[in-house]
């Protein structure tokens, strides 16, 4: 005998495994335990890893899809900015303004307060709206008495010759009892310089309805967060009184560092969270989703501690059948370690044949049983999958139309006319808009009720659509407005269509009383060698034609190509 036999035996004897049962036992035990405590181990840590990762998507798709919509909206806010501050109305009367005396300056100043009132009756998004002069004094308001309080934010000298929109610090409003911000863009005739401010004092209310749509159903929460870490909005408040708190300079650093993961830090109340942030562009905030880590890694310590509880049960049972059993442990045995080897590679065509009963019997039946389900729940992950891309098909669509008229929406306008004006640049040929908006329509909903004006805008959405042709685009602009693409028409087409479209609302019966239409004309070069010039002439002729009273057309050069209608009116 070979004297690491011998010390092989001795160290057997003193552990009383000499004999053959003791020795199936210990080796059925050790064989069952190492792989059980090894594939727990194994599935915690992957639990874990796995779990983290599920946090990790969701956070960052909350914070994402928020930090985009709010970019984007952001974005159509200055966009709005640029096309009221680029009005015939706001520019020729600041002209006038500077250069006129006494007399011109307060007509230009009352025209101005009227473009202004008109503004925001149409756009429900700015309490305040402010033009002010180069020397940063207040031109014109509405309200009117905000006057003597109204202010550029700080260093808007700079950013204002430069061209550049001019973005404060969200601040509290004690009037609405809300958060607002505001924005400033320059005012700039075609082919000059600035000569002055066009400002609003936006109402994040509409912001934090965002967080709150898309925290809906998700655990985490969406807060709007400067980049020094003042908590601004949140996903848990309607934006109706402010927010306290700021994040630790470190916790902001990683956030700003960690883009792509998670970051685990204490929230400003203390506790530990995990959290994602994602930068709004634009400006100089971010959304930040954060998870308490209780509620976050909850369920695999819970996982951690039932399988603690499981290999314990696990231990007592085998070591007893492994005492009476051992010989007839190890086939079976060898079987479930390649039946879970190959569930492991990603073989859910596992099937292994039941030759025994009792636990053995009754834990091969199990593995094909879990087997059948893991192989069940992929195939339903595959008709999930399908699901899911029929309905991001579906939500594409929806994210192009309007919900109620099914026109287009506003951005999907916006991308249309944006293409057609590089093809009319690129071929040298024109394009028209007409810019339509409905006469007294708050009017007849106070009058009819909302569902009947609903469908009084869905009848005129159809009206559009059998007034136009295929190649001609129509989209909903926002409220009672319309904007109608014609492209490679001229003025003269484009207005006789425009008064074939006035006279069909004309004669349409709607419920309760007669619905008319006013419509702005202009194209393209003719009225603008810009996208937002062009459309700020068209609004500008929508505005004149609903200053002539109505139920007309106006082009874009003020001339007029049809008499108003008289409309009875309650």
């Amino acid at each position: 005998m070979s004297s690491w036999e011998r010390i092989a035996s001795k160290n057997l004897r003193a552990l009383k495994l000499d004999r053959v049962r003791n020795k199936i036992l210990a080796f059925s035990v050790l064989a069952t335990l190492i792989p059980s405590v090894t594939t727990v181990w194994l599935a915690y840590s992957q639990g874990k890893r796995a779990l983290t990762q599920t946090i990790a998507t969701e956070l960052v798709g909350v914070s994402s899809q928020a930090a985009n919509e709010l970019g984007l909206g952001l974005k159509e806010r200055l966009y709005d900015l640029r096309i009221f501050s680029n009005s015939y109305e706001v520019t020729e009367n600041l002209v006038r303004r500077a250069a006129g005396g006494g007399s011109t300056t307060r007509a230009g100043t009352g025209r101005l307060t009227n473009y202004l009132n008109s503004v925001r009756e149409r756009t429900a998004d700015y309490h305040e709206l402010v033009v002010f002069d180069l020397s940063g004094h207040p031109v014109a308001s509405s309200p009117a008495q905000l006057m003597a309080r109204a202010a550029l934010p700080q260093g808007w000298e700079a950013k204002l010759k430069a061209g550049e929109p001019i973005l404060s610090t969200p601040s509290w409003d004690t009037t609405s009892r809300t958060m607002t911000v505001m924005i400033a863009v320059p005012i700039q005739p075609a082919g000059s310089q600035a000569i002055g401010a066009f400002v609003g004092r936006l109402d994040l209310r509409t912001a934090a309805a965002t967080l709150q749509r898309l925290a809906r159903g998700h655990a985490a929460t969406a807060y709007l967060v400067s980049y020094s870490g003042d908590r601004i909005l949140s996903s848990k408040s309607d934006g109706g009184m402010p927010l306290s708190g700021r994040l630790d300079g470190s916790a902001v650093r990683w956030l700003n560092t960690e883009s792509r993961d998670v970051v685990e830090y204490k929230n400003p109340e203390g506790v530990a969270v995990i959290g994602t942030l994602r930068a709004v562009g634009g400006s100089s905030w971010g959304v930040l989703a954060e998870l308490t880590q209780a509620e976050g890694f909850g369920l695999v310590n819970r996982f951690r501690n039932f399988m603690v509880m499981v290999l314990t049960g696990l231990f007592a049972v085998v070591g007893l059948l492994a005492y009476l059993l051992g010989l007839m442990l190890v086939r079976p045995l060898d079987r479930l370690s390649e039946g879970a080897a190959r569930v492991a590679g990603g073989d859910f065509e596992v099937e292994l044949p039941v030759v025994t009963g009792g636990e053995l019997g009754y834990l091969t039946t199990v593995f094909n049983d879990m087997v059948a389900k893991l192989r069940s729940s992929m195939l339903e992950v595959d008709a999930v999958t399908e699901r899911l891309r029929e309905k991001n098909v579906q939500l594409e669509h929806l994210s192009l139309t309007d919900p109620l008229t099914g026109l287009f929406n506003r951005r999907q306008l916006m991308t249309v006319l944006e293409n057609e004006l590089k093809r009319a640049a690129r071929g040298g040929h024109e394009f028209t808009l007409l810019m339509m908006d409905v006469d007294h329509f708050k009017s007849y909903n106070d009058a009819f009720g909302h569902q009947a004006g609903d469908d009084a805008l869905v009848r005129v959405a159809e009206i559009l659509r059998r007034s136009l042709r295929e190649v001609d685009c129509a989209a909903r602009y926002g409220g009672e407005e319309f904007v109608a693409l014609l492209p490679e028409t001229g003025m003269e087409q484009a207005a006789e269509v425009a008064e074939r479209i006035c006279e069909t609302v004309r004669r349409e019966a709607f419920q309760g009383e007669q619905i008319t239409l006013s419509i702005g004309v202009a194209s393209y070069p003719a009225h603008g060698a810009s996208l937002e010039s062009v459309i700020g002439s068209a609004d500008g002729a929508l505005y004149q034609a609903k200053r002539r009273g109505r139920d007309c057309v106006v082009r874009a050069d003020w001339s007029q190509t049809g008499q108003p209608v008289a409309v009875a009116r309650r």
